[in-house]
């Protein structure tokens, strides 16, 4: 119902609002499987002693070089991911300022948009 209220003849957001949820989706994915690279470089690296059991390295997490370029990496989906949900927020906002038959947004659509910012 609330798709309606933005398009009401298909129900669908803007194509550019689309290509943004897609974006996050990817990006999305893509922090993930990084999370899971992340985690096998780190076992990697990990020492164990004697026995078999894990050497605690008091806060030494990622100290190779590759496991600094993957938690950096680990860092770009995110950000992109806080972009385009700012920016689709913030078009809530700015399209009725900008549009002659701008419909006013309701009010709980309003609280849901403030609330995740």
């Amino acid at each position: 119902i609330r798709l309606l209220q933005l398009d009401p003849l298909h129900g669908n957001p803007e194509r550019w609002v689309q290509m943004m949820y897609y974006g996050c989706s990817i990006c999305f994915v893509l922090h993930t499987l990084l999370a899971m690279l992340s985690t096998y470089v780190d076992l990697q690296d990990q020492q164990v002693d004697s026995i078999g059991t894990p050497v605690s390295r008091q806060n030494e997490r990622g100290s190779k070089p590759i496991s600094k370029t993957v938690e950096f990496l680990k860092l770009v989906p995110m950000g992109l991911i806080t972009i385009g949900v700012l920016i689709i927020i913030f078009q809530l906002f700015l399209v009725p300022l900008f549009e002659e038959t701008g419909r006013p947004l309701p009010p709980s659509l309003l609280c849901i948009a403030l609330l995740t910012m």
